[in-house]
């Protein structure tokens, strides 16, 4: 027999408190993602709101630090390690959701 609706309820809660007093916070998203589509569906929400925050707060920067090429001397000048370092600082969340996305080398 099945436990009830209440049972699971509360054991998830009771996973997710422990989980989260010993900061083990990957478990914690992980039993609430896999509690259904809806949660799965709201944490995606959550991240695009963060990642929107972030690209919005980095373009309102009177500086931005991405290069602009400007000639062909900024062409011959350009970095990607420089620019992989300027991502990661500005947009964390941004820079976690693309380089995750990659295939490990």
């Amino acid at each position: 027999m099945m436990p009830s609706v209440h049972a699971r309820k509360a054991s998830l809660m009771s996973t997710v408190m422990s989980n989260l007093h010993y900061s083990k916070y990957g478990k914690v998203f992980r039993d609430l993602l896999a509690v259904g589509p809806a949660a799965r569906r709201a944490f995606i929400k959550l991240v695009c709101k963060v990642i929107r925050r972030e690209i919005s707060l980095y373009c309102r920067e009177s500086e931005q630090k991405l290069l602009m090429f400007t000639g062909s001397e900024s062409v011959k000048s350009f970095s990607w390690s420089n620019m992989h370092n300027e991502l990661r600082n500005a947009l964390p969340t941004f820079y976690a959701a693309i380089s995750s996305s990659m295939p490990e080398k």
